[in-house]
């Protein structure tokens, strides 16, 4: 793993431990950080990015919270580009610095850091006193580049503020952890709070944050196997859980939530399932008549069968036309219903959809005309075309699979016979790319109820549940490789095979469900000390003789005992907005979970990551005097 720090001179010296700071945040430093949080926040919390701005001394922490990976030489690039473009002379210089990760952790992640070292005036400060340090340091999240562009202007009206692209808006999202400097004085302990929790986001960003990067990839390496160039996966063994179940989620090569490839014919089942809602919504079934103002006329419920289980795309655009692009991008495929990534705009016959004409339903005695409908000139998919990732392809497979099993909230909006239908089109969907490979390690009476798709030049895909009727174990499966070749979907059956043979070797998952149970109350308490900063959690529950504890994709604690309180300390290094999820257990049976993010905060300064070894550090950027203000270790 390689991880990229891009630094501003760290402060020559820190207040001795026990000491005050001589020089407190300046009022033009509280006034900013109060113009930061007014501008920031309203424009990126509707997207799910948290927002946290802190002054400490001479240092203002600006924190957004969002989570990807990108790849490392187009972020230095855009880094490089930015910084030359801003051309503000408050900054004295910017380094880059390339970090190569040498002692393995679990509190770790692929992270990009990012410091610049700014004055408060064009004027050299005065006596000695340090600059003041604008910190971008989000930790990592998933969020469409679609998505953050139109943030560019809002963030670039920041006069000061080390954003003046779309490049770098970007990249001024991708993760960071912080870092200890070499003196650090300990804070007073907080007291803590009569609950410290905050609400868990959207069940996508909670799989973001909880999902496994690397155990797949080992567990690969150990068998021998390693993934086509370009491909990804996205697998989750599904648990018995509260009330629903519960579910342990793994990724590798591209992952569960990049769009960088074609989707192809995997989409349909977004339609169809679409089609069935707007039926729905109008007071229809599948069993209603559907005719449209050219002459073409079937039962909704074959049109949506045909899509899915022999991939027509007549059908398709069919299921698109019916819907509307506009109610199917803005209602259906939305980040209130779960789908804040895929946009549906392509007709699959050439015909185009971004018209409806008149169209007609009637069942029994109800009819229905619905008038002719334009959509949006175009949504936010490259060359008007289809933008989806595995996780949300994947997603709408296990809400119709698992329809009674999943809580309220997430079931699909479905009249009973279409849950019927549509599960009987999945289960019977021709071909299954993932078959061969399932049968290898499940045997031949292995189920799955996928959607396949494949269109040569671009990409071959799955995505679906994979049932063992032998022990009635289940997964979540989808795998994209790109097409090369005549073989290449074969792949995904190789894939198939070796990724079920890591999750069938009781991998150390962190899991992951709706909360449920008996109430769970965390408290935390933040003492600092040099190093790591060391939290105490107190996690209370009624009930309970074992407590489980995660935060993002890892364990942190498990504690034995009788409750109903359970208290531990452990170091963190990496600050910001954090996933926790507590299990709680009754001998055998799992008694409640919760999920509920955590806020760690940053120490004060840092110059490095810890066991961390620089490489090639080049500095990209000098102010007017040419030189730093604070020297560079």
């Amino acid at each position: 793993m390689v991880v990229f720090g891009l630094f501003g001179a760290c402060p020559v010296s820190s207040p001795a431990r026990g000491e005050q700071s001589a020089s407190p945040a300046s009022e033009s430093t509280l006034s900013l950080t109060a113009r930061l949080d007014a501008l920031l926040a309203p424009v990126l919390r509707p997207y799910g990015i948290e927002v946290a701005v802190q002054v400490r001394q001479t240092h203002i922490f600006l924190r957004l919270t969002s989570d990807t990976r990108l790849d490392a030489t187009t972020v230095r690039r855009w880094l490089v580009q930015g910084f030359t473009q801003l051309a503000d002379p408050r900054i004295a210089q910017v380094t880059v610095s390339h970090y190569r990760r040498t002692l393995l952790e679990p509190d770790w992640v692929e992270t990009l850091s990012l410091q610049a070292q700014i004055q408060e005036s064009t004027a050299s400060p005065a006596g000695g006193r340090p600059a003041v340090h604008y910190l971008l340091r989000p930790p990592a999240s998933s969020l469409q580049r679609r998505t953050l562009w139109p943030l560019a202007p809002a963030v670039a009206g920041l006069a000061g503020v080390l954003v003046v692209s779309p490049p770098l808006v970007w990249s001024s999202l991708v993760a960071s952890r912080s870092q200890p400097s070499a003196a650090v004085s300990p804070e007073p302990a907080a007291v803590p709070v009569a609950d410290a929790g905050r609400p868990p986001g959207p069940w996508p960003e909670q799989v973001r944050r909880s999902i496994n990067r690397t155990w797949l990839t080992e567990q690969f390496q150990s068998l021998g196997y390693t993934l086509p160039p370009d491909s990804g996966v996205y697998a989750a063994r599904i648990l018995p859980g509260i009330d629903s179940p519960a579910y342990e989620f793994y990724e590798a090569g591209k992952g569960a939530f990049s769009t960088n490839f074609w989707p192809a014919s995997t989409v349909k089942v977004l339609a169809a399932v679409a089609a069935v809602e707007f039926a729905a919504e109008q007071g229809f079934s599948g069993d209603a008549q559907v005719t449209f103002a050219n002459g073409f006329r079937d039962r909704l419920r074959h049109i949506y069968d045909r899509s899915i289980r022999i991939s027509s795309n007549e059908d398709y655009d069919w299921t698109v036309r019916l819907v509307g692009l506009d109610w199917l991008n803005q209602r259906f495929l939305s980040s209130e219903r779960g789908f804040p990534t895929t946009v549906l705009q392509r007709s699959y016959t050439g015909h185009g959809v971004q018209f409806s004409p008149q169209i007609t339903l009637q069942e029994g005695e109800r009819q229905v005309s619905l008038p002719p409908r334009a959509s949006s000139p175009t949504y936010a998919c490259p060359n008007q075309g289809n933008c989806a990732n595995l996780f949300e392809m994947t997603e709408v497979v296990r809400r119709v699979i698992l329809h009674e099993e999943v809580p309220p909230q997430e079931r699909l909006r479905l009249p009973p016979q279409d849950v019927v239908g549509l599960t009987e089109a999945l289960c019977h969907s021709d071909p299954s790319l993932f078959r061969p490979g399932v049968a290898k390690v499940l045997g031949d009476q292995a189920e799955i109820c996928h959607k396949p798709g494949w269109v040569p030049g671009d990409d071959c895909l799955d995505a679906g549940v994979v049932r063992d009727p032998a022990s009635g174990e289940r997964y979540l499966l989808a795998a994209v490789v790109p097409y090369t070749s005549g073989r290449a979907c074969d792949q995904l059956a190789t894939i198939a095979e070796h990724t079920l043979l890591a999750l069938r070797q009781e991998p150390p998952g962190a899991p992951l469900q709706p909360d449920a149970g008996p109430p769970i109350q965390v408290q935390v308490a933040q003492p600092g000390v040099e190093g790591r900063r060391q939290h105490g959690f107190t996690v209370t529950v009624e009930g309970a003789d074992r407590v489980e504890v995660y935060l993002d994709d890892h364990r942190l604690a498990t504690l034995s005992g009788p409750g109903p309180a359970y208290q531990f300390q452990v170091g963190l290094s990496r600050s910001g907005v954090r996933l926790m999820r507590v299990q709680a257990w009754a001998g055998p049976q799992v008694l409640a979970f919760r999920s509920l993010k955590v806020q760690i905060d940053p120490l004060s300064s840092w110059c490095q990551p810890e066991h961390a070894t620089p490489l090639k550090p080049e500095i990209i950027r000098r102010g007017p005097a040419g030189r730093a203000q604070v020297a560079l270790t």
